[in-house]
């Protein structure tokens, strides 16, 4: 199975790209939307948000911060996965796709935030940082950074 909801969760997702709209997966409503436009997402909706390797490719993270707030109750989890950029991370980037560039090669999408300043804007936009971890080991060999905030207020 791809994705599980338990008794009494439903699970929607949102992506930009317009192949999303002809996604079918059981269980799961999915929607083509941008996090960058005011009211993509419903108001107070869910307990949880997850952002897998989507923040770092948005410019200006106000809108869509202040969107996943909005849509998260009083107390939801956000959870947001980061690269590193680190020395390491660049070094995999360059084997794997024959350049250094994240805006260059297959797959490619310009990295604007790295893990350190999406923290950063993360918790300045209204969220209080739970747990943070680095796969697939910790320190100078970090690829990403998975990380967990709390809605507060």
């Amino acid at each position: 199975k791809l994705v599980e909801a338990g008794r009494g969760h439903r699970l929607r997702g949102m992506d930009s790209h317009p192949a999303v709209a002809s996604l079918r997966i059981p269980g799961a409503e999915i929607a083509r939307g941008d996090l960058t436009k005011p009211g993509c997402l419903p108001a107070a909706a869910f307990d949880r948000v997850f952002c897998l390797d989507v923040l770092e490719h948005i410019e200006s993270l106000a809108e869509p911060l202040g969107s996943i707030r909005e849509a998260l109750r009083p107390g939801g989890l956000l959870v947001i996965t980061a690269p590193t950029e680190s020395l390491f991370h660049k070094a995999c980037r360059f084997v794997l796709k024959g350049t250094f560039s994240d805006a260059e090669g297959p797959a490619a999408g310009r990295h604007f935030h790295r893990a350190s300043t999406l923290a950063a804007a993360v918790s300045s936009a209204g969220f209080l940082r739970l747990e943070a971890r680095s796969l697939p080991l910790a320190g100078p060999l970090a690829l990403i950074r998975v990380m967990s905030f709390r809605r507060e207020g």
